[in-house]
């Protein structure tokens, strides 16, 4: 099978966000995705880890 791969506008649907945050969490190579060209592809499963990533509670936050 295939791997999925999303554009930017694939992935700012998902995340409810506008593509220009999309665009800048690729260029602070926060979200990781693979430039062809001048666009940008997001593999979806990198999305679905990246998400799962983002919603653990930070290590640091825990109170004392």
């Amino acid at each position: 099978m295939t791997p999925s791969i999303l554009t930017v506008a694939d992935a700012a649907r998902i995340l409810r966000v506008s593509p220009d945050v999309v665009y800048r969490l690729l260029a602070d190579r926060t979200l990781p995705g693979v430039r062809v060209g001048r666009s940008w592809r997001i593999p979806e499963e990198s999305l679905s880890q990246w998400l799962a990533a983002q919603s653990q509670p930070a290590a640091s936050a825990a109170p004392s």
